[in-house]
């Protein structure tokens, strides 16, 4: 975010947020401390600690189970006059509850404080932006200028594996006028995200002894060269054409498992790769790639048996639009508090950001630390990009809730 006429903002979301840096920061590293890894998904102990936390600061909770253990927090502030039938715009503050597992030993749930940082899993990725949501909302209390609005808590379970929370979400009806959904951004607007789909490639040869492995079909070589194959025609994807990167569909593959021992000719191999879809891509498209690569590394071992899996839930690549209205509103929103809300690239990874757009709720992401951070053993989020994250989401909600509404959203029926 940066300043101009720096007075303004300062003197008053920004200095209500320095205010509560402590309480932001000892929020965070309690949820940083409740392990809640995807996969297996174990959101419930950290969607009990936020529900109760949440509730002493006046918002109506609800725990929305969506399996065993695994539930969607909403949290619900309603402010200024009103009824059921008008409640004023409705703004949600979307993020998740699950983090990607930690490897054993790590120390990555017992969160540190030093640098000028927070690190431990899920500082950035996202209970950092969850920790703000909620700090925001008890700064939103103080103010006396509110006309009518309902702000929205969603902290969604499984957004890591294909968002089956935020599909919960809209099913049950769901609806806002304007969403935020809280990733590591840098703090910027970031309208649209790359599409994602993960494909499990298992290749099926035949066994032989190593010592006359021209009797077997190798597995392992046959993946190797698919593997190999796949990063000679990346390129073949089309490109996205728009103007802000990453434009590039990227195909990555992240496990492979095959053979028993040192002697034995593996008769299967498994890789699984991570796909990454520009904006104007097609899963048509990735597919040609795929069973094109998989014949070509096939075709020494005729009878070799190739099969292409589809693991968890596709995300298509989703772009609100840097000319949407929602967009101009909350740069807008900003400059009235004298702050400037840059507009961020295309987000490289995936978000909870489709699933809402797609069923008509307007949303952007937006929120502390850097993608670059994410799911390393080193994750963290400065305290200062935590405050600032404060101070944002709480002059929009002001914004929307003092009569400089967002647009409202298409209703469906």
């Amino acid at each position: 975010m940066v300043m101009s006429g720096p007075q303004a903002f300062a003197g008053d979301w920004s200095a209500r947020a320095e205010r509560r840096q402590g309480r932001l920061v000892d929020l965070l590293c309690d949820l940083i401390a409740l392990p809640s890894e995807n996969p297996p998904g174990n959101e419930g102990q950290v969607a009990e600690f936020l529900g109760q936390y949440v509730a002493r600061s006046g918002a109506e909770v609800r725990l929305q189970e969506v399996l065993p253990d695994r539930p969607n927090l909403l949290a619900t502030w309603r402010f200024g006059p009103g009824d059921a039938e008008d409640s004023g715009p409705v703004l949600a503050l979307v993020s998740h509850l699950d983090v990607v597992p930690a490897p054993p030993g790590s120390g990555l749930f017992k969160p540190e404080i030093r640098d000028g940082r927070v690190w431990g899993r899920g500082a950035c990725d996202a209970k950092g932006s969850l920790a703000a949501m909620v700090v925001a909302a008890e700064c939103l209390q103080e103010a006396t200028d509110l006309v009518r609005g309902t702000l929205v808590l969603a902290a969604l379970m499984g957004e890591e594996t294909g968002g089956l929370g935020a599909r919960a979400l809209v099913a049950s009806g769901f609806r806002a006028d304007a969403a935020i959904i809280g990733e590591p951004t840098d703090l910027t607007l970031v309208t649209a995200h790359r599409g994602k789909a993960t494909r499990r490639v298992t290749f099926r040869g035949r066994a032989a002894h190593a010592a006359q492995a021209f009797l077997g079909q190798n597995a392992v070589v046959a993946a190797a060269r698919f593997i190999s194959l796949l990063a000679e025609s990346e390129g073949q994807v089309p490109e996205g054409t728009g103007p802000r990167l990453p434009r590039r569909t990227q195909i990555t593959p992240t496990v492979i498992q095959g053979g028993l021992e040192f002697n034995v000719v593996p008769a299967e191999c498994r890789v699984d790769l991570d796909c990454r879809l520009a904006l104007d891509t097609q899963l048509t498209d990735l597919e040609h790639l795929l069973n094109n690569a998989v014949r070509a590394a096939a075709r020494p071992w005729p009878g070799m048996i190739v099969r292409i899996e589809t693991e968890g839930k596709d995300r298509n690549p989703v772009d609100l639009g840097v000319d949407h209205p929602l967009v101009q509103w909350a740069r807008g929103a900003l400059a009235r508090h004298g702050a400037t809300l840059e507009l961020g690239a295309c987000y490289p990874a995936a978000t909870d950001q489709g699933v809402l757009l797609e069923d008509g709720n307007p949303t952007f992401a937006l929120g502390p630390g850097a993608l670059a951070d994410a799911h390393t053993d080193e994750e963290s989020v400065a305290v200062v990009d935590l405050v600032r994250a404060v101070a944002i989401f709480a002059a929009l909600a002001h914004d929307a809730f003092s009569g400089t509404a967002p647009p409202k959203a298409a209703r469906r029926g």
